[in-house]
């Protein structure tokens, strides 16, 4: 087996594929990448994709939180690679250390919280209302991370 010509999921981010040709006379072999099918991109804010990277491929932007207090300017960046044709909306994902909360598509989409340790009960209230009305209005990252910071 040579593997897939084509990425399956995001474990294939950032891999090349495509296909082999063996020349039978020459004994000799060459790749030939997969210019067509979509590719996962991992890519790491504030780390600038080639246009060529974000078209018609499927792309995860990684914020760390040492960019707490930044949303203005990641949500623009997050709209400028939205301009460049991704197959569809980047992922967002995020650490937030302090309380190994890990908070997806916290920018202009629905918010999903993982929680790794245990939250005061006094915030289990305040967590499930942001969890259970994904559209009204959010609070900040600063916010959320001052409910589990309590």
């Amino acid at each position: 087996y040579i593997g897939n010509p084509f990425q399956l999921d995001r474990g294939d981010a950032n891999s090349e594929r495509g296909f082999t040709i063996f020349d039978t006379d020459t004994k000799e072999y060459f790749f030939v990448e997969n210019p067509v099918s979509a590719k996962y991109v991992k890519v790491g804010y504030p780390q600038v994709p080639s246009d060529y990277d974000i078209n018609n491929n499927i792309i995860d932007i990684y914020i760390s939180d040492e960019y707490l207090g930044e949303e203005d300017k990641i949500d623009e960046y997050i709209k400028n690679i939205e301009s460049k044709n991704p197959a569809i909306k980047p992922n967002i994902n995020g650490i937030i250390s302090p309380n190994k909360l890990a908070i997806r598509a916290v920018f202009r989409c629905c918010l999903i919280i993982e929680i790794s340790t245990s939250i005061p009960a006094e915030n289990n209230n305040i967590i499930t209302e942001i969890v259970a009305n994904p559209l009204s209005t959010k609070p900040t990252l600063p916010e959320v991370v001052n409910i589990v910071s309590v």
